[in-house]
């Protein structure tokens, strides 16, 4: 296919494919994810600028998309404050500076070769930027958390260290934090402490560990993203509309969202057993045996459509049958 950009799949491999920038807001009214935008775009592309559905550089889609969704939340619900949070990949001086002017909040996490304001000296006597991870910063809090939980390990007594400081880029300063979990031994839970950025104000531990449980939420938009790739196949899909790719987004979006919010109750249910037998689950009724079961469901009606669409005889399905089994 023409056109297509060098995009990174879930292995971390250089696949081709198309990028896209999708918006979830995370309500804590009813604790649920929404689908707010999504925009696929191909840098490669001579004719970048007008294809319907793109129409801008990487830069545009980024802040038009920020821009659109902040104004549909606030349209929807006003007073309410909106917080943005975005990944190390938006680690982007205009990208604070886009938010600020819409009058929200963000949290972002920042890259380990971000600078700080300090300098050093080298050998031969020239300053040097010393990076956020390893700046005094001003400030520090510290806190024991009786049950922390990451990747479904739970860690109890684990203890927190919240490092406040400020970075000023440009006119404008922001508050920096690094954060630092221990377990009960004192060893990191993380590899490397993890630097946040925000336009909110940190004046106590409260304030800092709100900021990071905020970030945190990234991991469930995550997670829904990760069940697309790897149980729907959305890195798989190959057309060439942008129009129909937003589309397909949208539909396995939604999908994802509704077994990640309510995969609990859906393994409880009498049909569970059933479709999990699908995929010889041997009685058990998981999560993983039920989204299996549905793959080989929606593979069979694919068939059946396919079927009707070719016109196909019973020997031409004998035929095919025989052929691949």
């Amino acid at each position: 296919m023409p056109n297509l950009s060098k995009v990174r799949d879930l292995d971390g491999d250089i696949i081709n494919g198309y990028k896209s920038f999708n918006s979830i807001v995370i309500s804590d009214i009813d604790k649920s994810l929404h689908l707010l935008g999504s925009k696929p775009y191909s840098s490669s592309d001579p004719h970048y600028k007008v294809i319907a559905g793109a129409g801008f550089d990487q830069d545009e889609i980024v802040l038009g998309q920020i821009s659109e969704c902040d104004r549909a939340v606030k349209a929807q619900f006003a007073g309410l404050p909106v917080r943005h949070l975005l990944d190390r990949g938006h680690d982007d001086q205009k990208l604070f500076e886009h938010i600020d002017d819409l009058s929200s909040h963000f949290v972002v996490r920042l890259k380990s070769s971000r600078n700080s304001n300090e300098f050093t000296f080298n050998q031969k006597g020239k300053p040097q930027a010393v990076k956020l991870v390893d700046a005094q910063l001003e400030q520090g809090f510290e806190e024991v958390l009786n049950r922390f939980v990451r990747k479904n390990k739970v860690y109890s007594q684990a203890r927190i260290h919240l490092v406040k400081g400020s970075l000023t880029l440009g006119e404008k300063t922001y508050t920096v934090i690094r954060v630092h979990v221990l377990n009960r031994t004192q060893n990191p839970v993380f590899k490397e402490p993890m630097m946040l950025i925000t336009n909110e104000i940190v004046t106590h531990f409260q304030e800092g560990f709100a900021i990071y449980q905020a970030y945190l939420r990234r991991s469930k938009i995550e997670s829904v993203f990760k069940f697309l790739k790897t149980n729907l196949g959305w890195e798989d899909f190959r057309v060439r509309d942008f129009y129909v790719i937003q589309n397909l987004i949208a539909l396995c979006f939604f999908v994802g969202g509704y077994f990640y919010e309510n995969q609990q109750e859906i393994t409880k249910d009498p049909q569970a057993k059933v479709i999990c037998s699908l995929a010889k689950s041997k009685g058990k009724v998981t999560r993983h045996f039920y989204l299996e079961g549905l793959k080989i469901i929606a593979n069979f009606l694919l068939f059946q459509q396919f079927i009707k669409d070719k016109n196909l005889t019973q020997q031409d399905v004998d035929q095919i049958i025989k052929t691949i089994s």
